[in-house]
């Protein structure tokens, strides 16, 4: 009980931190992301926060949770025209640069591990 009591409390003295450091962050024109991950750092093993935290499981659902949020809240401020202005270059880096990179990276592992060029850029998953 006393251990969850106290990750509630520091966890809600990060929040508190964060908000406190968020007007600053507007104030200076740095990105809100850049300065949640200074307090993140500062809070951890190294820094001096001390905070000890070695649950991979736990910090992988956090983080992943985290993402969520920053991309939700991302795309709930985007404006229509700024969408729509960063729609096609979005589609176009989508597809055409991971076709060409997919094709670089395939023909250098074939050139480089002496394989047929098929075999470079489609390896089939093993057999069980």
């Amino acid at each position: 009980m006393e251990f969850s009591n106290h990750a509630i409390l520091i966890g809600a003295l990060l929040v508190l931190l964060s908000i406190v450091v968020s007007s600053l962050s507007a104030r200076t024109g740095a990105p809100l992301l850049l300065v949640f991950l200074a307090i993140g750092m500062l809070a951890g093993e190294q820094g001096p926060g001390h905070i000890l935290f070695s649950d991979y499981q736990t910090a992988y659902l956090v983080g992943t949770m985290a993402l969520a949020v920053i991309l939700f809240d991302g795309g709930m401020r985007t404006h229509t025209d700024t969408f729509r202005v960063g729609l096609w270059p979005a589609v176009s880096l989508a597809t055409f640069g991971v076709i060409l990179s997919a094709g670089i990276v395939g023909a250098a592992a074939a050139w480089i591990l002496d394989l047929d060029l098929m075999n470079g850029l489609w390896a089939p998953s093993p057999r069980k």
